[in-house]
């Protein structure tokens, strides 16, 4: 329930409900960067012999988003998800065109990060059936739930339905075997075995992630090659491990930081090929380190959240 203080008294907001899938879509269409922080390419476009409602790229991962809307709560989610992802797939071709025309730009199909595809599901409610069918830690699905209420306000969260377990696929089901062949749904686990960091390493990033849990609850994304902590959608701090290092990136312009406590190794990763977002490269190796990285991780949350 949300309620509007007066003085010392609360007034219950009443709910409005959407009157159409349409509502919803023209709403969050027109808000992509601000809900999603993704970009807006198309609406209601068809291919194959379906029709994705709305066609999103995400910048960050190079890749595209659907996003679809749900009135009622008695469809398969998992069923049109992966037939979604199913024909993505298939006619990445006509993705590429359609970026490239809204873009007016020449992109190749390579030049994409297809494993990084993505399935927005958004609604008002979703069934208990719908949640648990979706929630496996290796599906390629988001699920969002948006209410709307009195005097204009709207609320959109994201359903945290994911357990540890992973789909277990029928050997004859063709169709999620060929998706989950390409499109991939990264895990701090995946993420370990590919860089084999040493306890020290680990212990240091346990420690941050602890430390920084003061500041905010930062959402965490998982990606090939680094970790990314991000707050209202927006890259606040991403970590990459080595066997012996823990590496940080802070997402802010050079000298936008201020100053820096001159114990601590910064790059100006301006000019350099790196993985993580941002200028300012911090290899961590102690704890004393972290305690003195926290600060300015809270500062750039701060002005990547307008905070400061």
């Amino acid at each position: 329930m949300l309620f509007r203080k007066t003085q010392n008294t609360l007034q219950e907001i009443k709910n409005v409900d959407f009157k159409l899938e349409k509502d919803i879509q023209r709403l969050l269409e027109n808000n992509l960067e601000t809900v999603f922080g993704l970009q807006f390419l198309e609406t209601e476009f068809p291919i194959k012999d379906m029709r994705f409602d709305t066609v999103a790229y995400d910048v960050e991962n190079a890749a595209f988003v659907i996003i679809e809307y749900k009135k009622v709560r008695n469809t398969s989610l998992v069923d049109q998800g992966y037939a979604y992802l199913h024909t993505v797939l298939d006619r990445k071709a006509e993705l590429v065109l359609l970026y490239n025309r809204v873009k007016d730009d020449k992109k190749q199909i390579s030049d994409f990060s297809w494993d990084m595809t993505r399935i927005f599901f958004v609604s008002p409610t979703f069934s208990k059936f719908q949640l648990e069918a979706t929630g496996f830690a290796n599906m390629p699905f988001k699920l969002f739930e948006i209410q709307q209420y009195d005097g204009g306000l709207i609320e959109i969260i994201e359903v945290d339905n994911k357990t540890e377990a992973e789909l277990e696929v029928p050997e004859q089901d063709k169709v999620i075997k060929t998706v989950n062949k390409e499109v991939k749904v990264w895990t701090f686990d995946d993420y370990c075995k590919q860089t084999k960091p040493s306890d020290d390493v680990l212990e240091f990033y346990y420690k941050l992630v602890d430390n920084v849990s003061d500041i905010a609850s930062f959402s965490v994304d998982y990606k090939k090659v680094y970790i990314a902590f991000k707050a209202k959608h927006t890259n606040i701090f991403d970590c990459a491990f080595t066997k012996k290092k823990l590496k940080v990136w802070l997402n802010l312009r050079w000298n936008e930081l201020g100053d820096i406590p001159s114990e601590l190794s910064v790059i100006d990763v301006s000019n350099i090929g790196h993985h993580g977002n941002g200028d300012y490269q911090f290899d961590i190796s102690s704890e004393a380190e972290i305690e003195m990285l926290v600060p300015l991780i809270r500062k750039t949350y701060e002005k990547k959240t307008g905070q400061d």
